[in-house]
């Protein structure tokens, strides 16, 4: 009979705000006890500062019965580190590393293309962001005359954050500058 695996892990969670990130630690915790993950202590950090978000960590004493228990855990819940404890030495068969390194495969692979679609998503978003700031500026401008002044008390974006908008809308011939006002072309034309 397989000896059982007794593991030290630390699972971390970064979020916000403080309280919010410690419970939905603890819950995690509630969450795979309730799935069959023999947890024998748990011992919480209280969140503490890191940037604009909080991170917290719980530190656990586990029990498995076999390898593939463990390395199932470490890829639901990826874990930030694993200790194995008892026993000393472990017997990996060759098709459990098979099998360890296909699903290691399969994560890495299926992280990666996460991560792409969230960059494309983000550079659709970014591009429609920019689309709209720059209309709302254009519409200010044929409001009437504005400067980065003006235009940052209703946009709330610093002035000088607005004149590579403002340059660039110029240099697209859509408004000019007269002094420290951007116009609209078209009643730059009107007036003359």
């Amino acid at each position: 009979m397989q000896e059982k695996i007794q593991v030290n892990a630390i699972i971390e969670m970064l979020g916000g705000p403080k309280g919010y990130i410690e419970k939905v630690l603890r819950e995690y915790v509630e969450k795979i006890k309730k799935e069959g993950l023999n947890v024998k202590s748990e011992i919480y950090q209280e969140g503490v500062p890191r940037d604009t978000l909080f991170t917290t960590f719980v530190e656990l004493d586990l029990q498995f019965e076999n390898i593939d228990n463990l390395l199932d855990f470490c890829f639901e819940s990826m874990p930030s580190s694993v200790e194995i404890l008892h026993p000393e030495n472990l017997t990996l068969t060759s098709n459990m590393l098979t099998n360890f390194l296909n699903d290691l495969q399969a994560k890495i692979h299926q992280n990666d293309m996460l991560v792409k679609n969230f960059r494309a998503q983000n550079h659709v978003l970014d591009k429609n962001a920019m689309n709209t700031f720059r209309n709302f500026l254009l519409y200010l401008v044929k409001q009437g005359p504005v400067n980065a002044e003006e235009a940052s008390r209703h946009v709330g974006v610093a002035p000088d954050k607005l004149l590579p908008f403002f340059e660039k809308l110029v240099e697209e011939k859509k408004i000019k500058k007269e002094g420290e006002k951007y116009v609209y072309s078209e009643r730059v034309k009107e007036r003359t």
